[in-house]
């Protein structure tokens, strides 16, 4: 289930799923109450993985950076980003994707 914005998503949200306004915003909250609970329950897991991660970047010269077949706007930010901030930090980034990206991102001058 998505962001629900206004009333005529939560109508047609209602429409399609036969839920009643009061069990949607139920819905709503027992999922709100077990994510606070799982969310300790994994906190430590995540400040392993946290730390994991830091020894990586940190211990690491050089990086080679994958995007997916036929990449999309999210996937080269996400790889753009990180690599340029790799770089900033004094470190060698190649970067690979199986295709050329779309030439709507020409502007980037890739």
């Amino acid at each position: 289930m998505g962001v629900i914005r206004g009333k005529k998503t939560f109508e047609s949200i209602g429409k399609r799923g036969n839920l009643s306004r009061e069990m949607f915003f139920l819905a709503i909250l027992l999922g709100s109450v077990k994510m606070k609970a799982g969310f300790k329950f994994f906190e430590k897991k995540m400040q392993e993985n946290l730390q994991k991660i830091r020894e990586i970047l940190e211990g690491n010269q050089t990086f080679a950076l994958f995007g997916h077949e036929n990449i999309d706007g999210d996937a080269l930010g996400a790889i753009l980003g990180l690599g340029k901030l790799l770089e900033k930090q004094g470190k060698t980034v190649s970067y690979f994707t199986p295709n050329k990206p779309s030439r709507v991102f020409d502007f980037l001058n890739l």
